[in-house]
């Protein structure tokens, strides 16, 4: 004779009552991906919230616990807007939150100018691609581009005004980035009539290209035919213009205005730029044979030189429905997210080639489980 049936245990009978809850899938291994840091937030008194653009997962958006306090995870400035290193990123499958654990310095990965006018300058590099790259999307060219860009603007040692050489460069790298995004201009023809042949031509953000005389008459803001053919030239095997400081200027707002339509939005850094060369324009001649570093030391008192930090310091924008899944961000790891103070290796010197950075024998992504300790 069987016994009366056994009762459920109170926890069981209560989940009944409340209907089933829904089991967290397990978490993957994190994936050890290379990334540049477009933009951070400070969420709290320790948290980061990271914008990176990575190569194979296209823009993340990562929290970062415990950040702000922990030297051995996050130091030397890897979280750090232009910063380029290894992260470590997991999340749960279909969430639009990844977990960053910890970054790892490379020691090929360029070192921003210290410079103001060259870290506002690298700043509109990042803007530009924070605005128009898609989530979760692959951009290995994108990252290469940037790659690049950041690594010939780390090379420069000479930012003095009027900085052509790095004006051109950024020029350069707005013109091509935008064709990548789908954004490029039309600089073949007149986006009016279709003429392909002018002695000087109007650059107009608002057609989307280049404009004759004929379509222009005004004559406001014309450039010569050699002007639109150099921005014709530019392409990504290093083929830079040379423009005089006119023409420069020219080039720089129509590729502002430009990023200015097609986004809906307006970019702070140019902006920053601009400021930065009327001031230093307008300082005292340095003395004879002053070193480029030392002049920038006894300009480093400028108001603007805070702005170009500012514009390092943008928000990373959530990706859709990041708040929505926060706790369960805010939840991974807790058992390895403890404060601690042992410094790493600083991010040595960018020494070598750019054909190195980016390339699959040095930036491949990895699984922590296959490779525990790089």
């Amino acid at each position: 004779m069987t016994g009366p049936p056994k009762t459920l245990p109170r926890a069981s009978s209560k989940a009944s009552a409340k209907g089933d809850k829904t089991v967290r899938p397990a978490l993957p291994p994190p994936l050890r991906i290379p990334g540049i840091v477009l933009a951070r937030n400070i969420r709290g008194d320790s948290d980061v919230m990271a914008t990176i653009l990575t190569r194979e997962n296209g823009l993340v958006t990562a929290l970062a616990k415990n950040a702000r306090q922990s030297v051995r995870r996050f130091g030397g400035g890897l979280l750090s807007p232009g910063a380029a290193a290894w992260y470590h990123l997991k999340r749960r499958p279909a969430s639009p939150v990844w977990f960053l654990e910890k970054a790892e310095a490379n020691s090929l990965a360029p070192i921003l100018p210290s410079n103001p006018l060259g870290r506002a300058l690298a700043s509109w590099a990042l803007e530009l691609v924070r605005t128009f790259e898609a989530r979760d999307n692959p951009a290995p060219e994108s990252f290469n581009l940037l790659m690049r860009h950041l690594s010939d603007l780390s090379k420069l040692e000479d930012f003095s005004p009027p900085a052509l050489s790095a004006r051109c460069r950024s020029i350069a790298f707005a013109k091509l980035y935008l064709e990548l995004a789908g954004f490029g201009p039309d600089l073949s023809a007149c986006r009016a009539c279709g003429r392909t042949s002018a002695a000087s031509w109007l650059l107009d953000p608002l057609a989307r290209g280049a404009v004759c005389p004929n379509c222009s008459p005004s004559g406001r803001g014309h450039v010569p035919a050699h002007v639109v053919e150099a921005l014709s030239a530019i392409s990504r095997h290093g083929d830079l213009p040379d423009f005089n400081e006119e023409f420069a200027i020219a080039a720089e707002g129509f590729f502002r205005k430009l990023a200015t339509l097609e986004a809906g939005r307006t970019f702070k850094s140019p902006g920053v730029v601009s400021q930065l060369l009327s001031e230093r324009i307008s300082s005292p001649s340095p003395p004879a044979g002053q070193k480029p570093q030392d002049r920038d030391a006894a300009n480093s008192g400028f108001a603007s030189q805070s702005q170009a930090s500012n514009a390092f310091e943008a928000e990373a924008v959530p990706s859709e429905g990041f708040e929505t899944d926060i706790e369960a961000a805010e939840s991974l790891g807790s058992d390895s997210l403890e404060p601690d103070a042992t410094k790493p290796e600083s991010l040595k010197s960018y020494s070598g080639e750019y054909d190195s950075i980016g390339s699959d024998s040095i930036y491949s992504v990895t699984s922590d489980s296959d490779n525990p300790e790089p």
